[in-house]
């Protein structure tokens, strides 16, 4: 029978959880008597029929039916729902094994009588229960004295019986007092867990409605430029992810595309993320000038009070006026372009910091031509640092060589998208993802 850990338990009622947690011991205890005994009571029915006592018989074929349908109901967890099932199944093993030393091992009647008794010690029941069970075993008793049981006993009904009453009623009341103190101190550990568990369950509301919020910040759809193909996805590591990616519209001949992503997880990269999104939006009209941009967001991270986050960030101004792609990169992997012409990718290399550091604000900005045809990638390194089974990184090597291979194969964003994801999961295969992962392509329309 598998125990259920506290935590679990936690989750329960008070009074459930402390029913549970008798029932999960009891099991534990019924479990081996109850395969035990009825091998014993199938001896029983079977000696008894081939002596021709029928009225005993009956008596262990009774038994040996309480002992299956006690056994079906531990297979089945029957018994979490209450214990009154299994202490007839309790009863019918000490009807049996009276019998069965009675009719084959006389001599060991007596270490029998205790078997009830020792059942009151080791069970943790309610105050029900436990009379009931005592009772019982004392049924018992008196049945098997007045059908001559104790071959050895006096004569006398109320000497044996009398006995075996105040032993079953000192079991009855050790065993109660072991059960109020062991539940005390199960009910202390579920009162600690009980609220751990509560303020879990409140954190994991808090995480579940920041991601929907964070989830919000991120674009549901592209704008709509007749010259330009935009496709993006970001994918959480975590409740809350770091990553952030974006579209701005600043005029009919103006697209900027963000990517982003703060050095770190949880609410506090959220909350991060949330002022830096606020803060573009603000400044889309100075979006024409995106190292101007970022270097006032460089401020904005770095006065946002929590010294220990920092965020890369590329921004990369889609011109059609002027006929350039102007690319701003802080502490973030490369953007790449796929040149249609050539069919080879161009690496965009830069060194500037991280938003957020007290380093010099140097936030050059580098252009390129905007060429018909061409496919640009933007990704943040939970794609490079991707491990395989064996640890090692995906890398930027092996995404060039799959961003040529897809954009020669399919120019479509969308098609480059899957078959770069396609290639991480088979590349990753059962490894687990550490870092968030946000990936955009966009093409120029030609």
């Amino acid at each position: 029978m598998r125990s259920l850990p506290l935590h679990e338990l936690a989750a329960l009622p008070r009074a459930d959880a402390l029913q549970r947690w008798r029932d999960e011991r009891n099991a534990a205890i019924v479990k081996p008597l109850l395969w035990g005994f009825a091998p014993v009571a199938l001896v029983m029915t079977i000696v008894e029929i081939s002596r021709g006592d029928f009225l005993r018989a009956g008596g262990a074929a009774l038994a040996l039916a309480l002992l299956v349908v006690g056994i079906l109901g531990l297979r089945r967890d029957r018994q979490r729902q209450g214990f009154h099932p299994l202490l007839l199944a309790f009863l019918a093993a000490g009807f049996t094994l009276w019998m069965a030393v009675t009719t084959l091992f006389p001599m060991v009647m007596l270490a029998a009588s205790f078997l009830c008794p020792l059942l009151l010690l080791l069970l943790r029941l309610r105050g029900s229960d436990t009379a009931l069970l005592a009772v019982g075993a004392c049924g018992i008793a008196g049945i098997r004295v007045l059908a001559g049981g104790l071959d050895e006993a006096p004569d006398s009904f109320w000497g044996p019986f009398l006995g075996i009453v105040m032993i079953n009623a000192l079991a009855a009341w050790i065993g109660w007092a072991m059960t109020r103190r062991q539940a005390g101190r199960f009910v202390a550990e579920w009162s600690v867990a009980s609220s751990r568990e509560r303020e879990s369950s409140r954190m994991r509301e808090e995480l579940e409605d920041a991601r929907a919020i964070q989830l919000a910040m991120l674009p549901s759809s592209a704008p709509e430029v007749s010259w330009l193909e935009l496709q993006g996805m970001s994918l959480p590591a975590t409740e809350v992810g770091g990553d952030y990616y974006d579209f701005l519209k600043v005029d009919p001949d103006r697209v900027v595309v963000v990517v982003g992503d703060v050095a770190g997880h949880g609410v506090a990269s959220g909350l991060l993320l949330s002022g830096v999104r606020a803060g573009l939006h603000l400044l889309r009209a100075d979006l024409a000038e995106p190292h101007a941009v970022v270097e006032r967001l460089n401020l904005l991270v770095r006065d946002s009070g929590v010294s220990r986050l920092f965020m890369s960030l590329v921004v990369a101004l889609f011109d059609r006026a002027s006929g350039e792609v102007r690319v701003v990169t802080a502490g973030h992997p490369p953007a790449m372009r796929f040149r249609a012409a050539t069919g080879q990718v161009v690496i965009l290399e830069a060194s500037s910091p991280p938003l957020g550091t007290r380093l010099p604000p140097a936030f050059p900005q580098r252009a390129e031509p905007l060429e018909p045809g061409d496919l640009w990638l933007f990704v943040t390194d939970g794609l490079l640092e991707a491990t395989d089974p064996r640890g090692r990184p995906f890398g930027e090597q092996r995404l060039t060589e799959q961003f040529a291979a897809a954009a020669r194969r399919d120019p479509r964003p969308g098609a480059v998208e899957q078959a770069l994801l396609a290639d991480l999961a088979i590349y990753r295969g059962e490894a687990e993802l550490q870092d968030d992962l946000t990936l955009v392509v966009v093409r120029v329309a030609g």
